[in-house]
């Protein structure tokens, strides 16, 4: 099987519940609240979500991964495009010694790095190393999700009420109220309101419908954190897509 052909299997299987990107289990602390059913509210902020990323374009994300390096970058993700760029950092798990850096760009199915420039300027097409999305990767897989963190419809609300997505706690007052609500997953098998569902991810939305943090557990490590930037990216430069494109 394709590298390709398997992460898509795995990006179709984690958002099967309602169409929302999922990833690991979400784990609370004893003293927190029990997990509770969306409300109507809470729900129709969920569902606009991604369509909100993706009517926005281009939104900036910063994204820690694990696997067998640990993955920091500062990216600028284009929804429409299905890419990202930005620069990036790679060290040893649990060290902040850093072991490569530079920029780095990708597309559903490419990755692409290369070595920064002393003026900021975008890398020639000769000097990119490229490769293949790789599903048996952590840190590719982190990658892949964060496109996914935009589509270009709502989910539907109501189905998300009836999913295994809950609300974890809120966060801040009035127009700062951050929902913290735990992905679809399978329901409790009682039903029961406050039964926790099985879900690999969280996502922090505020009351408007837009993320403000998502982590989604990949394998057995920490979670991968995605967290979005304040005020309007500038676009991908057209030679990184046109370089993505051509290796795609």
């Amino acid at each position: 099987m394709s590298n390709q052909r398997r992460l898509r299997l795995i990006l179709s299987a984690v958002a099967a519940a309602a169409c929302l990107t999922g990833c690991g289990q979400q784990q609370n602390s004893p003293d927190a609240e029990p997990p509770k059913r969306l409300t109507t509210e809470q729900a129709q902020a969920l569902a606009v979500l991604r369509f909100n990323n993706f009517s926005a374009g281009r939104v900036p994300l910063t994204i820690e991964a694990h696997g067998a390096v640990t993955l920091r970058a500062s990216v600028v993700v284009d929804f429409r495009a299905g890419a990202a760029y930005g620069d990036y950092t790679t060290s040893e798990p649990g060290s902040s010694e850093s072991l490569t850096s530079g920029v780095i760009a990708w597309s559903t199915d490419q990755v692409g790095t290369a070595s920064g420039t002393a003026d900021g300027a975008v890398p020639a097409a000769t000097a990119w190393t490229q490769r293949p999305m790789d599903a048996s990767q952590p840190t590719d897989v982190a990658l892949a999700l964060a496109l996914q963190l935009g589509a270009d419809r709502p989910e539907n609300p109501v189905l998300l009420q009836q999913s295994g997505a809950r609300l974890l706690r809120v966060e801040g007052k009035g127009d700062d109220t951050v929902y913290v609500m735990s992905g679809p997953g399978r329901a409790a098998a009682d039903g029961s309101p406050g039964a926790a569902a099985s879900s690999r991810t969280t996502y922090w939305v505020d009351r408007t419908g837009h993320l403000v943090r998502f982590e989604a557990q990949i394998g057995g490590g920490d979670p991968a954190t995605f967290t979005v930037g304040d005020g309007e990216p500038a676009a991908i430069p057209g030679k990184v897509l046109r370089f993505l494109r051509r290796t795609s």
